[in-house]
Parts: structure tokens; C-alpha cells; sequence
């Protein structure tokens, strides 16, 4: 039997089980048949792309069509509904069988609870990829500690089955980080790993725009790596090349809908930077009583076409200008702050996925479940600020996703589901900082 687990593809088989195990007992105990108000929406584009209908939210023609948000998500989701649908009807979600402010479907819909399963088994096959990378750059032990915590680590775990496209964004940039490492330790095929860490990179564009940050990210580690300019510019090139050609069939697509060269600027998505100004200025209007708290993001609803004239005609700009005027230079700089310290709690400090946090797993089932599945690893993540410091120099090259939401977390970090990638590095920083205090501790007693 302790042979059994000895070499790392039985431990990595161990760790999908137990991953699996996890996340299953919470779609079965927990979850109690939840989706999110943002889920909606992307479940009404994955229905209409299963259909044949195109990227719509209408539930009858003429299906007008919606970019306003990124389609890779709903072609993930649609892929899996289309192949429900050979079985089993699928259908939009109806009002009166939705609670939006608690979550819960009063009707059970085969397409959402088998795009749940999928993501269970992407974010376990997950873990897997997560124990190789840092096997690749670290000791055994702390590598399947690592993978442990994460396995087990509820807030992580709960994320995969939310009906979110943070779930697809988890498996791409770890997949993306053990194809980065790949490049890094072999010795042939070099141009194969280029290429595949374009081809993720444009899918995780696809998936949330701002992913293409990765890019000169890239550029900077193969600099920093390499200590040759022309060599990091040249597989920089490479996998640019590769990132646009797997985004470039759906700016054709939004372009034949808006023919202007200036929806490149989000990737074809309609939620420009100019709607998005203009959506900052409502809500600190709102947050500070200047505009009334009735003032309604109606904006976000139109369709793409009136979208993209208002960004690219101004019209967004100069509403944004107009509220902005309204509040002083001291509040603006003040909800600077405050979003700052935000960020980081939000971002370093893991407490909930969506509608579900740690605390109600403790308020439900007591400290014998919540110490091993929330408490431990929560406090492990912790330390792991203190291990980024001792420890940055060595690892942090060979973690590439998790620099780039390092660098985002300011942008990013006001929502937790968004910064989940940095949760399992963080354990590993945090297991790195534990193992120097023992090993001194060992030194002292002798």
C-alpha cells in the first residue's frame, strides 16, 4: 500500500479524488441548486449558441445580438448544453422559478447541474496540473501540500460550481502556468509551447478581456529569463501571433454587426472603456447621494449596436464628465482609498465566492468540517505574504498567471471570485514561510 502513492502520477490520482470528493459534497450539501443574477445572462447566450441562435439574451427572434459580454464563457457553457441537448430540452430560465436575492431555482435544469459536473472535473484535473508545476520548481512534499490545501480549501473549491466564467478562467491560467514551466524545462519543442501559450492566452482574452495583459507580461519574464532582448521578443511575437488569430473569427463577427475598426480597443466586447467610465461615475454618484439611488445601469441592457455608437460617439464620454463634475476632488479621492484597501482584502484575503463564504460551511457544520477545509488553509494562504518576501526571488519568475493578478489586483481585486488564482500560490508561499521557521526552530533546539 505505501508503494501505492510513492511515484507522482499515483499522487496526482489521489489528489483528483480528493478534489472531486470535495466539490462534489458541495454541489450535493451545499449548493442547493444556486446560480448567481450575472449567471442568468450567461445562461440565456449559452441556450441561444446551443440553438443555432447566435450570441443573444432574447428568448424569441429576432435574437438581437449581445456582446456585452465576452463569448468565450458562453461557447464553454453552450458546448456542454449542446450536448444535454441531445437528451434533454434546454430551456432559458423563467422569472418565477428564480429568487434572485437568494439564488435558488425552484426547477432543476439538466444543463445548468452538468455544466456544474464539468467544471468540478476541470477544476480537479486542476489541481493535478497544479502539483506538477510546483513539482517541477520546488520539493515534493511542499508541492503536494500545496495541492492538498487547494484540493480541500472550500472557498477555492465552491468557485467550480458556480455558473461563472471565473471557474474556466482558474483551469485556463493554471494550464497556462504548467505550458510556461514546459517552456522552461524542455529542451525540444520550444516553438509548440510558444504557440499552445498563445492559443491559451487568446482564449483567456476571450473570456475576460483584460487577460491581455498576459502579453507583455510574457515579454517581461522571457527578459528577465533569457537576458536577451531580440529572443524575448522573439517568442513574444510568436505567441502574440497565435493569441490574435484565436481571437481574430470573433472581432470578424462583431465587425460585420458594427463595422469599425475601433472594436479591437475591448476585443469586440460592447462593454467598452467609455461604458465602463460612465458606469464607475453612477456608482460613485449613487455611493455618495449626488445622483439618486433610483439612477439605473439601463445602459447595460441595450444592445451592442447602440453600445458601441455611444462609446465611439462620445455620448458616454461626456455623461461621464458631467457626473464626475458633480463630485469633489477630495470624495473621488477618497473612493480611491477605500477601493485600494478593498482590492486588497479581496484580493490577498480570500473570505467568500459569490453568495457562499467559509463562515456559513462553519455556521452549518461546526469547526470539525470548516478547521480542515477553511480555517487552515485561510491562515497557510496568510503567511504566504510573509513567504512572497523571503521567497519571491527564487519561485516568482515560473508563476506567471499569478504575477500578472499581482499586478492587476488593484483593477480587479474589488470582486473575490475574480482573484482566486492567487489563493493557491499563496498556500505555497505560505507552506515555504512555515518549512524556514521549523527548519530554524530545528537548528535552535540542536
Amino acid at each position: 500500500m505505501n508503494n501505492l502513492f510513492k511515484t507522482p502520477r499515483n499522487i496526482a490520482f489521489l489528489l483528483f479524488l480528493i478534489a472531486l470528493l470535495v466539490r462534489l459534497s458541495i454541489l450535493l450539501f451545499f449548493d442547493h441548486n444556486t446560480i448567481a443574477p450575472d449567471s442568468t445572462s450567461y445562461h440565456a447566450l449559452a441556450v441561444n449558441i446551443a440553438k443555432g441562435n447566435g450570441m443573444s439574451k432574447q428568448k424569441q427572434e429576432p435574437y438581437e445580438k449581445w456582446y456585452f459580454r465576452e463569448p468565450g464563457y458562453p461557447y464553454f457553457l453552450a458546448g456542454i448544453y449542446a450536448c444535454v441537448n441531445i437528451f434533454h430540452d434546454i430551456n432559458f430560465i423563467d422569472r418565477d422559478v428564480y429568487d434572485s436575492k437568494s439564488g435558488k431555482l425552484n426547477k432543476v435544469y439538466p444543463e445548468i447541474i452538468a455544466a456544474k459536473i464539468v467544471q468540478i472535473i476541470l477544476d480537479s484535473l486542476g489541481i493535478v496540473i497544479l502539483f506538477l508545476i510546483l513539482l517541477k520548481v520546488s520539493g515534493f512534499k511542499i508541492a503536494f501540500l500545496t495541492a492538498m490545501l487547494t484540493a480541500l480549501y472550500f472557498n477555492l473549491a465552491f468557485h467550480s460550481i458556480y455558473i461563472m466564467r471565473e471557474s474556466l478562467t482558474m483551469f485556463m491560467l493554471i494550464l497556462l502556468n504548467w505550458l510556461f514551466i514546459k517552456l522552461f524545462f524542455t529542451g525540444k519543442d520550444k516553438l509548440f509551447y510558444l504557440i499552445t501559450i498563445g492559443l491559451t492566452i487568446g482564449i483567456l482574452i476571450l473570456v475576460f478581456q483584460a487577460h491581455v495583459i498576459l502579453l507583455p507580461v510574457f515579454f517581461v519574464l522571457m527578459l528577465l529569463y533569457y537576458l536577451n532582448f531580440r529572443k524575448a521578443l522573439y517568442k513574444s511575437i510568436i505567441v502574440a501571433l497565435f493569441s490574435g488569430l484565436m481571437v481574430l473569427p470573433h472581432l470578424i463577427t462583431v465587425y460585420r454587426l458594427y463595422p469599425d475598426i475601433r472594436i479591437i480597443k475591448t476585443f469586440g466586447c460592447s462593454f467598452t472603456y467609455e461604458l465602463r467610465a460612465y458606469t464607475g461615475a453612477v456608482f460613485r454618484g449613487t455611493y455618495y447621494d449626488v445622483i439618486p439611488k433610483d439612477h439605473t445601469m439601463h445602459e447595460w441592457g441595450r444592445n451592442s449596436k447602440e453600445q458601441f455608437d455611444k462609446s465611439f460617439s462620445g455620448y458616454y464620454r461626456s455623461k461621464t464628465d458631467s457626473l464626475n463634475a458633480l463630485n469633489s476632488e477630495s470624495i473621488i479621492s477618497k473612493r480611491k482609498i477605500k477601493n485600494l484597501f478593498k482590492s486588497i482584502h479581496k484580493s490577498f484575503f480570500l473570505t467568500k465566492i459569490g453568495q457562499k463564504s467559509g463562515w456559513g460551511l462553519l455556521n452549518k457544520y461546526g469547526y470539525i468540517i470548516a478547521i480542515p477545509l477553511v480555517i487552515i488553509p485561510a491562515l497557510i494562504g496568510v503567511l504566504g505574504l510573509l513567504g512572497l518576501i523571503v521567497y519571491w526571488k527564487k519561485y516568482l519568475i515560473f508563476f506567471f498567471p499569478f504575477i500578472t493578478y499581482l499586478l492587476l489586483f488593484y483593477i480587479l481585486g474589488d470582486e473575490y471570485r475574480r482573484m482566486i488564482i492567487l489563493q493557491p500560490y499563496l498556500i505555497f508561499f505560505g507552506l515555504l514561510f512555515i518549512n524556514r521557521i521549523i527548519q530554524k526552530f530545528k537548528l535552535k533546539i540542536i
